[in-house]
């Protein structure tokens, strides 16, 4: 009898080896390109404590901006202490995320097919994401593979369909949020200039071109008064719709022309005095005032 149930233990302990190898399989992983592009275009990557996790009733209107203005749907909000900002800008101390996802004794939504994302009080976690991404005054987590629960040096995804392969993922995501500092991005930079873009080149493809009419130059010395710049590995979140708008670019001189350094973080839009990152995403400093800093970055480096 002994022996029958030896065998039968380790029967159930191969079935349980399979099954968690199986499960493992269905996981799905964040490679180590996503997660640095992550780090590079998220307007806000920071590291926090959650203090609270509430699930409450809202409209889809209020959550998304569009939908039933009446009806309401369980969603998680997560309030999260401030640790340290790793990447953009942020005011305050403390902030709320909306996780499109919640359940009630009388009512559940998410995404279909997915194990809801389990945020306790306690934990240390990482978010990049889109401050008011909908528009609708909330900050509603835009993707799911940009929130993570920290276990030491390991970042862990919310969602557990995922994983994260990136050996050394805190030392990852610092370096990438180093290299898109604004003095980081200046100090990489061939060629610094203002100016007007006239010509959008196959902006419906993947190889999307601006031609820029410099009237500026701040760094470095461009060949010519009009200049190409390839925006092909740049995420801009806004479309845009027509040439006529003015830009400082941080750029970066290779075979086939000049790139924004940093990608996103290298291409600013210019209204008068106020600037946006990537098209959409405002930024503290005017462009008097990052001038004046550039002028003084370039008489620390003589």
């Amino acid at each position: 009898m002994g022996r029958a149930l030896c065998i039968s233990l380790l029967a159930m302990l191969l079935l349980t080896v399979a099954d968690s190898a199986a499960i493992a399989q269905q996981k799905r992983p964040i490679s180590q390109e996503s997660f640095e592009w992550t780090i590079e275009i998220e307007p806000l990557v920071f590291q926090g404590m959650v203090t609270k996790v509430e699930v409450i009733l809202i409209t889809p209107k209020e959550v998304f901006g569009v939908g039933n203005t009446t009806a309401q749907i369980p969603v998680t909000e997560v309030t999260m202490k401030i640790e340290k900002i790793i990447a953009g800008e942020y005011d305050g101390d403390a902030i709320r995320i909306i996780l499109p996802e919640g359940e009630t004794e009388k009512a559940s939504g998410g995404p279909a097919g997915v194990a809801r994302m389990k945020v306790n009080v306690g934990d240390h976690a990482v978010v990049a994401f889109t401050l008011d991404s909908q528009g609708t005054g909330l900050n509603v987590l835009d993707r799911d593979e940009r929130f993570f629960r920290m276990e030491g040096t390991e970042l862990i995804p919310y969602r557990q369909e995922l994983y994260l392969a990136v050996d050394k993922p805190l030392e990852v995501m610092a370096k990438k949020a180093k290299e898109r500092e604004i003095t980081e991005v200046f100090k990489a930079s061939d060629l610094i200039c203002t100016g007007t873009v006239t010509q959008l080149i196959d902006w419906d493809s993947r190889s999307r071109k601006l031609l820029v009419s410099i009237d500026e130059t701040l760094k470095g010395k461009a060949e010519e008064s009009e200049i190409c710049v390839d925006l092909s590995n740049v995420f801009l979140p806004s479309k845009i719709q027509a040439p006529g708008f003015r830009v400082m670019l941080f750029l970066k001189k290779d075979n086939s022309g000049y790139r924004p350094v940093a990608g996103v973080n290298g291409y600013y839009v210019m209204d008068g005095e106020r600037l946006t990152r990537g098209h959409s995403t405002p930024v503290r400093m005017t462009a008097s005032q990052l001038k004046c800093a550039i002028k003084k970055w370039k008489k620390a480096e003589r």
